[in-house]
């Protein structure tokens, strides 16, 4: 039956990935509407969070940028799609440019890997996709729990990385490092392991992994930061410097937060609210 419900997933998106991209663009307010009132637990989550990281600003402020996640999140999810199941000429044809590539080249010429970490936008599928387009990395991920979307999960970036891991998979994860690889991860989510301390994002308590510095000590990788956002129809990946206190685990993962809670105010609507990133600290938000 799994395999069957599979089947039927990827031929529906991979129909849905033939579409006009303009068509999900010009409709997004409409579609948007309908994706909040179908997703009510999601909803939830999404103010939670922006009440908690942005209390400070009004209502009505924050009721609109709750509405322009869901317009974002209309176009994340066809982008991601796409992502999914084009073919490389129709991804090389999306309006995109790299931005600070010497960052990136200059720390792999040290032949010491590269740790390129992510903020999670509703774009992340796309801004991996679009990675491939000219650098080979490893990916890590977190599993789904769910047999059936782990598998869609799986074929999908199976299109943008040669090697996709478990976060947890240090062993491997070090073996690509010392093999010069660009390693791509995502620390900004509560992954509640013991790989975890207490940091703070928009001043809020968070769990935080201390995976990437670890990764950092035991093989002395170059830390870069990897940015992804859309302005109108372009979308941008950036490289940046990241300076980061490779001292204490704790004073790493306190600066890397301050710098991705820096990018997320370029454009909070681009960023991926509707996880509960502080499901360990405050729990009760989220009631």
């Amino acid at each position: 039956m799994n395999r069957v419900i599979l089947a039927f997933l990827l031929t529906i998106t991979r129909l849905i990935s033939l579409f006009p991209r303009s068509i999900v663009y010009k409709n997004k307010s409409v579609l948007a509407k309908f994706l909040k009132s179908q997703l009510k637990r999601r909803n939830r989550i999404i103010k939670a969070n922006i009440k908690y990281c942005f209390s400070d600003k009004s209502k009505e402020w924050r009721d609109q940028l709750v509405d322009n996640i869901w317009e974002e999140s209309v176009i994340g999810i066809f982008e991601n799609n796409f992502a999914w199941n084009a073919s490389h000429k129709r991804i090389e044809k999306i309006n995109f440019s790299f931005k600070g590539d010497e960052i990136l080249e200059e720390a792999l010429k040290e032949n010491k890997g590269v740790i390129l970490l992510f903020k999670h936008t509703l774009y992340l599928e796309l801004s991996a996709r679009l990675l491939s387009t000219k650098y080979k990395y490893a990916a890590m991920e977190r599993p789904n729990n769910n047999e059936i979307i782990q598998k869609l999960q799986q074929i999908g970036r199976a299109y943008s990385s040669d090697l996709v891991l478990s976060n947890s998979n240090i062993k491997d994860c070090v073996r690509e490092l010392k093999n010069n690889a660009i390693v791509f991860y995502g620390p900004d989510q509560d992954y509640r392991n013991k790989r975890s301390i207490i940091s703070k994002f928009f001043k809020r308590k968070c769990l935080s992994t201390t995976v990437p510095f670890a990764l950092q000590q035991i093989v002395g990788s170059n830390v870069v930061f990897f940015d992804f956002y859309r302005e109108d129809s372009k979308f941008y990946i950036e490289f940046k410097k990241l300076k980061v206190d490779k001292k204490t685990a704790k004073n790493f993962v306190d600066m890397t937060n301050l710098v991705i809670e820096e990018s997320v105010l370029e454009h909070p609507e681009q960023y991926l609210w509707h996880h509960r990133r502080f499901k360990s600290q405050a729990p009760n938000i989220y009631d």
